[in-house]
This record gives C-alpha cells, structure tokens and sequence, in this order.
C-alpha cells in the first residue's frame, strides 16, 4: 500500500483523518495512535500510526487531509459523493459530477458504477451547476457560509440572502443600530423592500443592513431556542457538555451526535439557560 506522511492541526482532525484512511483499507494497530502526536504515517503492510514529527520520512509521499478525502470519494466510487451535476438537456437526467479539491473534475459511469476523469468539463462548462451534497438535506441556507460581525452572529451576504427567500427559505433582515439585534421577517411575495438593498447592504434611509436566515426553533420547558443541527465531516459547533459554562466547542469526525450540535456560541448559550431553568428548585 502506498506510504503517506501528513501533519494535521488538532486530535480531533487526526480522528478524521484515520476513519478516512479505514476507508481506503488501512488498519491501525493496537497503541499505534494512543498520545497526542499530530502526525500520521501509513506503511505498505497498510498500518496507520501517528509519529511526533515527520524528520526522516522523505521517502513518504505528502498529502493532505482534502487530498486524502478525494481519495476515499474515488474509492468508494458512489454517486452520492457528487458535488455538481451537468443538466445537457431538460428531458434528459442530471449527470453525477465530482470536482476534487485540485480543481480535476470525475463525471459518474452508470454502466461501471465508477468515477472518470473527464478533461472535457471545466468551471467554464455549461449546464454545470455545483449541488448540495446527496447525503445532505436540501435547503438553499446550506449553500451560504455564515459571517459575524460586531457581535451579530450567523449572518449572510444579501444575495444570498435573496436567494434563499427565492427559494422559499424564512429570511430576517436587522439594521442598525447593531445593538438592538431586532430582527423582522422577510416576505418577497409582500414586503416592498428594494432588491438593491440585498445588493448595497444600505437601506434607503441610509443605515447598515443585515441579513440571515430565520434559525429554527425547539422549545424546551416552554423556551424557544435555537435548533440543534446536524453536522457533516469537520464541522465546528457547540456541544452540551458537564463543564462551568454548560457547553464546549467541538469538531465533527463522522461519530455519534451527544445531544445535538449547535452552530453558534450565542445560540447553545440559549440552550443551557433554557435547560437550568428545568432544574432550578423554589426554595
């Protein structure tokens, strides 16, 4: 089996990293990754082990942990690791397209049940469109990758926030002052808001605008809070936990959910307030 060499940047991605070389056929031998080390080395007899550093190992070959992931995509060779597909007419099925991290694009063989190299598909190509992933559950919030400012947490761009009331998503809009954290919904069907504010971030009285994404909601004990979601390989969020606070910080790698995951510090600070209140006693 080939030999790797990589250096990963906490435990929890070295975790990852190993489930991913356990999908490529590699084992681990017993104690062979037991202590903190951030460096993994994989042998021809196929053993994975961790080393304190990566001194001597010139006749490893590098990779990192996006390269080791388009490994495992090809090795599973699975449709559902597609993520774009190319519309060629509309009476004809979406093909399965795979664009690994080095920009090479693998378009989905039914017949061999195998993903292809194809040379001919670039970022250029039409009908090409980039898609959720299968596995994921459809929604067009889960395209935008959140921001934060000033204290306001889980924003979105506003056009992509456009987007997303477009396609039917519960979009809240806040202006300043920032402190105030009102946010109002948005109905594209009624509301006469300019499309030029999703696109300046200005509204006509000239005062910054905000956008997000209407987080959803559980209720625990009669308290609204934030939803848990659920997270993908190497997502961060917010866990419950035993500690002062209630909750820590984590990183997804492809184990069990512990009571659900939070995106945002401010949303499982919610959470733990609802849950405390469940256990106060009246005296």
């Amino acid at each position: 089996m080939i030999k790797y060499k990589m250096e990963l940047e906490s435990l929890d991605l070295r975790a990852y990293a190993i489930n991913l070389f356990l999908e490529l056929g590699y084992h681990v031998c017993e104690g062979g990754t037991d202590d903190n080390y951030l460096c993994l080395l994989t042998h021809e007899n196929g053993v994975v082990r961790s080393t304190e550093n990566l001194m001597g190992c010139s006749s490893f070959l590098q990779i990192n942990i996006d390269q080791l992931f388009d490994l495992v995509v090809l090795h599973r060779n699975t449709p559902e690791d597609a993520n774009y597909a190319l519309v060629v007419a509309s009476d004809r099925p979406d093909y399965d397209i795979f664009k690994s991290s080095e920009g090479v694009f693998y378009s989905f063989a039914e017949n061999n049940q195998t993903w292809v190299e194809c040379n001919s598909i670039n970022d250029k190509t039409t009908g090409l469109k980039k898609i959720l992933h299968k596995g994921q559950p459809s929604g067009a919030s889960t395209e935008f990758n959140t921001i934060k400012v000033e204290g306001l947490e889980g924003l979105v761009e506003g056009k992509a926030a456009l987007t997303a009331a477009l396609a039917g998503e519960t979009v809240q809009i806040t202006f300043e002052p920032w402190e105030e954290k009102s946010w109002e919904n948005f109905n594209p069907l009624e509301d006469e808001l300019s499309t030029k504010v999703f696109f300046t971030g200005i509204s006509t009285d000239v005062r910054k605008v905000f956008f997000r994404i209407k987080p959803k909601t559980i209720l625990i004990n009669g308290v609204e809070v934030p939803a848990p979601f659920t997270p993908k390989h190497s997502d961060i969020g917010f866990i419950l936990n035993n500690a002062k606070d209630g909750y820590k910080q984590s990183q997804y790698i492809g184990q069990h959910i512990p009571f659900g995951w939070w995106r945002t510090e401010e949303e499982i600070k919610q959470v733990v307030d609802a849950l405390r209140k469940v256990f106060e006693v009246q005296l």
